[in-house]
């Protein structure tokens, strides 16, 4: 589906081009993997993980659906916005959201962004089939200016759009010190005891540390596990992991391996420019409880990227154990755009009314329809992926 606009919502560059620009949707992922070719001046100067097959590995099939924006001038891509519609008993809701953190939402030169952007929201917004959208972004991130103007000139037209946003965090980053010694300082006195004393007793038994994995090896070794029901192993969970590790340019995969050749815990992620992205851990407490696996291979990890002069990484979702202790909240907050009709405004007050009474697992997803300025119905909840 392809609409027109205007040169009034481009820079004033192109607008002395005297040209229009087509926005194009697409949701089939046949088309979006497409998209890699089409793209390719313009992906060009991005790295893998702004690419529209890393987007469509990071989509959970059942619980999205994928929204790609393309905005077109003739046959040049200018910008590409990634957003998903979120699925409920596998129905489409109409809620979209956009990820401006850790992840890429816009895809677009440095001067076209603002651009490209305004145009996808007021593209999406003035689809029938799109109740709201919530964009996580940094807060002082320029999706927040542009989300008000695409506020402003819904004013003029029928369909006017709702805007608040509110201080929110889906992630962590961990600050690293010059040196690994200096960073157990920096955690609790438990937390560096546990760090030390685990790590000692795992190479003390002969255990090994491996901090470049082969991506074939990576996935053997994460269906094993998966085998085991080990903690942090959901068959979703691992395949989306797998499917973005496979299409980053600079993935990271690590792992515990046992004098006698057993794998027993794996760690993934990837590079966002020099900052580390961890999303995805699996240990082997199952049968090796006692041994703290977690503890072990972050200790491995942390030191190794101290070592290779990283100063922060970043923790997709949070993180747990003795590292949280040095963790802090990645700020950002959440922008949410809604459609400003009478049945919409309905549903997200009795949204409001229901969410704290709601069972946990479909508390966030209430919330997220509900969100407004101001806190969340509910304690916050990580949101599924």
């Amino acid at each position: 589906m392809a609409l027109a606009f205007q040169p009034s919502l481009l820079t004033e560059k192109d607008a002395s081009r005297k040209e229009t620009s087509s926005v194009e949707f697409l949701s089939k992922p046949c088309d979006i993997a497409a998209l890699a070719e089409r793209a390719k001046p313009l992906l060009a100067d991005f790295a893998a993980t702004a690419g529209p097959r890393f987007f469509l590995a990071s989509i959970t099939p059942s619980l999205w659906i994928p929204r790609v924006v393309v905005i077109q001038r003739g046959a040049l891509i200018e910008g590409i916005v990634y957003t998903k519609e979120r699925k409920l008993a596998g129905l489409r809701t109409g809620m979209l959201f956009g990820h401006s953190t850790l992840g890429t939402l816009v895809v677009a030169s440095p001067g076209q962004r603002e651009a490209v952007l305004e145009q996808a929201l007021t593209a999406l917004l003035a689809s029938k089939r799109t109740s709201g959208i919530r964009l996580l972004v940094p807060p002082q991130g320029f999706e927040m200016a542009v989300s008000e103007r695409v506020v402003q000139r819904s004013k003029a037209s029928r369909r006017q759009i709702e805007f608040s946003h509110r201080t929110d965090s889906d992630h962590q980053v961990v600050p690293l010190q010059a040196s690994y010694e200096s960073f157990l300082n920096t955690l609790s006195y438990k937390a560096r005891r546990n760090m030390r004393y685990y790590r000692r007793r795992y190479e003390a038994a002969g255990h090994h540390y491996v901090g470049r994995m082969d991506l074939a090896e990576f996935r053997r070794i994460a269906y094993r596990l998966l085998d085991r029901s080990v903690v942090g192993g959901k068959p979703e969970g691992v395949t989306r992991a797998l499917g973005m590790f496979s299409e980053a340019d600079r993935p990271i995969l690590a792992g515990l391996r046992r004098a006698d050749g057993q794998w027993v815990a794996i760690l993934g992620g990837w590079y966002e420019g020099d900052n580390p992205v961890v999303l995805f851990q699996m240990n082997n407490d199952r049968d090796y409880s006692a041994e703290s696996l977690s503890a072990v291979l972050r200790a491995y990890f942390i030191e190794d990227l101290i070592a290779h002069g990283c100063r922060q990484v970043f923790f997709w979702a949070g993180v747990s154990g003795p590292v949280a202790r040095g963790a802090q909240p990645y700020p950002s907050s959440t922008v949410s755009l809604d459609a400003g009709t009478r049945r919409w405004r309905a549903l997200r007050r009795l949204c409001m009314l229901l969410a704290p009474h709601l069972p946990r697992r479909i508390q966030w997803a209430v919330d997220w329809i509900a969100s407004s300025s101001g806190e969340p119905c509910i304690p916050k909840l990580p949101e599924p992926a």
